[in-house]
């Protein structure tokens, strides 16, 4: 894993900044994600439904 997974972990294994690093999470990994899925699906619509995207992105 890289540092920055290790530090994500350590985010989102803390109570106290679990939704901080739940967030850093899927920025970090989200197009990776849906790039990989999209692909597979291929319309844009089901990409979205699979991975439960809202129309803004998690902020």
């Amino acid at each position: 894993m890289k540092a920055n997974d290790q530090e994500l972990l350590a985010l989102i294994r803390s109570p106290f900044t679990k939704e901080k690093g739940f967030r850093q999470l899927i920025e970090t990994y989200q197009k990776p994600i849906y790039q990989v899925i999209r692909r597979m699906v291929i319309l844009h619509e089901d990409t979205d439904d699979l991975l439960m995207l809202e129309e803004n992105p998690i902020q």
